[in-house]
């Protein structure tokens, strides 16, 4: 027989498919052996069966059916099993049975350890802040203070002819009273000290931990021997003297100051850095019919009116650097009116603020006026009022926030709080208004008035005005300090000065036709421009240590229960009652006194304006503080 087919061999024709296609060929033909080795043996089985008997066929290895011979009776013996086959090839994977059901879930294991700490978080945003707790319980009292308003003054004065500042003063004390030093102390206000109207010190203010304070503004004048007051340090400075000089103005300082002259189509100006010692012409020159000339508080800021009067028109300048170079407002702004018209835009006065932002000016014709207000530096204006008033004076404080203006036909002055915007009268009953000035703060003015040719003054930003004890025709420009305390003004032959704003006057030296004049913030530095003579500047030097004052103190009888008093210091002989003393003070100002009783006499409270009853001791000097709230005098002892 042929030996079984060793399929085993299949492996090794596997590894690529030419080997797989030769093994293929070589099984076919060993399967063809078979067959014929079935054939051989179906033909033994008939041999068998033919031999035997019996008939029936017999499928033997799925070859075509053979038959047996009928002859056959009964099968035979069966023989011995034959070998098994060798297992055939395996068949492709059949396809994937269904997914079987999930099993019961096993139970969890036991929990690891726990691992390492993270790292610290980012800090969270601030949270809300909690409510305030009750306030703690006070601390407890201080130490008490010293005693300053009741311990004694220094003995008083002795002899008639005296020398202020190198004798000792009158005995003080806390006089009570309206418009006095008085206690307000109570259960809210703490033993504070009030003062209800101006608090007047002569020299530095000392506090109680030993510092001390003095005032940018002190007294600047001091009288002479001869009773009269004296600038120092004048100059006559570098200008043409021949030029038409109609306005100067100076900055806070004193250093920047810019004067101007006019002439029909020859005006110029001059500008200073060095406190008017040296002045320098602005080249080219403008050529024009200057007017006013006003300047910023640092100097920066400059501006020019021009009058008009058929010369070219009126019209403002300005200038940003100090007064070196000037631009017309007429290219920048909206027109004004008819510049053409040879008698309109005649300009009178220009005021500027601190800053120089907020500016006034105003200008007029036979037919109508106006008020006009920059807030740009003066390069742009707009009008504010607009009437047939002849306009003539403008002021503004250093703010800008307060105005005021002045006509030459009404008989009020028009002031403003909002910066221009709105104006309203004040309470005034004189016509014909010259110049209006004013202090930094705008609380304090100065205004001329032509037709009874006194200056008025007004402590309420305008609001109303009073009469000073000034009265002098032809009456100039005037220039006030910074705090409105020093007041100077031209008049016909001479410069008038007062220390006291406005109220009181007096000359200090005699100069013509300064129609120019111009003061510091401090009232130091005064300079003067005079009409076709020149500039001239004038320092008033602070004092340093004591000042030597020296006067003769009048002697005045008491008269009928009066004492009149001619100054604020007299020696006073005679007897009493007093009763009455004539104020030496303006209408509605307060102030003190000071009589050295030569004799032995008492007032009274009763039929007169003494509010306390007192007995003058001997050269002891006796301190009247007058409150002009109720007109009454409150004696200090």
């Amino acid at each position: 027989m042929t030996s079984p087919v060793n399929y085993t061999t299949y492996d090794q024709y596997t590894s690529n498919e030419d080997n797989l296609l030769k093994y293929i060929t070589k099984s076919a033909s060993q399967i063809s052996t078979i067959n014929n080795n079935i054939s051989n043996l179906n033909n033994a089985v008939k041999s068998i069966v033919a031999a035997g008997g019996g008939g029936g066929s017999l499928n033997i290895g799925g070859s075509s059916n053979f038959l047996v011979a009928p002859q056959l009776a009964q099968n035979g013996v069966d023989g011995k099993d034959g070998k098994n086959g060798t297992n055939g090839i395996n068949g492709q994977p059949g396809q994937p049975g269904p997914p079987g059901i999930d099993g019961v879930a096993g139970a969890d294991g036991v929990p690891g350890a726990d691992g390492a700490t993270g790292a610290q978080g980012v800090t969270g945003a601030q949270g809300a802040i909690g409510v305030t707790g009750p306030t703690g319980p006070s601390g407890a009292t201080g130490a008490q203070g010293t005693p300053y308003f009741t311990q004694t003054g220094p003995t008083g004065f002795s002899t008639n002819t005296i020398s202020l500042l190198t004798n000792t003063g009158p005995t003080g004390m806390v006089q009570g009273g309206t418009g006095a030093v008085y206690s307000i102390y109570n259960s809210t206000q703490n033993g504070d000290v009030g003062i209800t109207n101006n608090l007047l010190v002569a020299g530095a203010t000392t506090y109680p931990d030993g510092s001390a304070s003095i005032s940018n503004t002190p007294s600047l004048l001091y009288p002479n021997s001869s009773g009269n007051y004296a600038f120092t340090n004048v100059i006559q400075v570098s200008p043409p003297i021949n030029k038409s000089w109609v306005s100067l103005t100076m900055s806070s300082n004193g250093q920047y100051q810019t004067a101007i002259y006019n002439g029909v189509g020859t005006g110029n100006v001059y500008y200073s850095s060095n406190y008017g010692t040296t002045w320098t012409a602005v080249s080219p020159p403008l050529n024009l019919n200057l007017s006013r000339v006003a300047m910023s508080s640092s100097g920066q800021f400059q501006t020019v009116t021009v009058f008009g009067n058929g010369y070219g028109g009126g019209n403002i300048y300005y200038s940003t650097n100090y007064g070196v170079s000037w631009k017309s407002s007429r290219s920048s702004s909206i027109s004004f009116p008819s510049w053409s018209t040879s008698n309109f835009g005649r300009w009178n006065s220009v005021a500027i603020s601190s800053s120089g932002q907020y500016q006034v000016a105003v200008d007029t014709d036979s037919n109508v006026g106006r008020v006009w207000i920059s807030n740009n530096y003066g390069i742009t204006w707009v009008i504010a009022i607009n009437s047939p008033l002849t306009w003539n004076g403008a002021a503004i404080s250093s703010s800008g926030q307060y105005v005021s203006v002045t006509t030459f036909i009404s008989t009020n002055i028009y002031i403003s709080k909002d910066y221009g915007v709105s104006f309203q009268q004040s309470n005034s009953a004189i016509t014909i208004w010259g110049g209006v000035y004013m202090s930094a703060s705008g609380q304090y003015q100065c205004a001329y008035n032509t037709t009874d040719s006194y200056i008025y003054i007004s402590k309420n930003y305008g609001q109303s005005w009073l009469q000073s004890n000034f009265i002098q025709t032809g009456l100039g420009a005037i220039s006030m300090s910074s705090s409105g305390q020093y007041v100077i003004t031209s008049g016909p032959s001479n410069i008038y000065y007062s220390t006291n704003y406005g109220m009181d006057w007096f000359p200090v030296f005699t100069i013509a036709n300064a129609y120019g004049i111009a003061m510091s913030s401090s009232g130091q530095y005064v300079t003067l421009a005079i009409f076709n003579v020149g500039i001239y500047t004038y320092t008033i030097p602070y004092p340093s240590g004591l000042q030597q004052i020296t006067y003769t103190i009048p002697t005045i009888a008491i008269s009928a229960n009066t004492i009149t008093l001619p100054t604020n210091i007299v020696f006073v002989t005679g007897t009493g009652p007093v009763n009455n003393i004539i104020n030496p003070f303006s209408s509605g100002y307060s102030g003190q006194i000071t009589i050295i009783p030569l004799t032995t006499w008492t007032t009274t409270n009763v039929g007169g304006n003494i509010a306390l009853g007192t007995t003058a001791v001997v050269s002891k000097a006796l301190i009247m503080t007058y409150n002009a709230t109720n007109n009454r005098w409150y004696p200090s002892y």
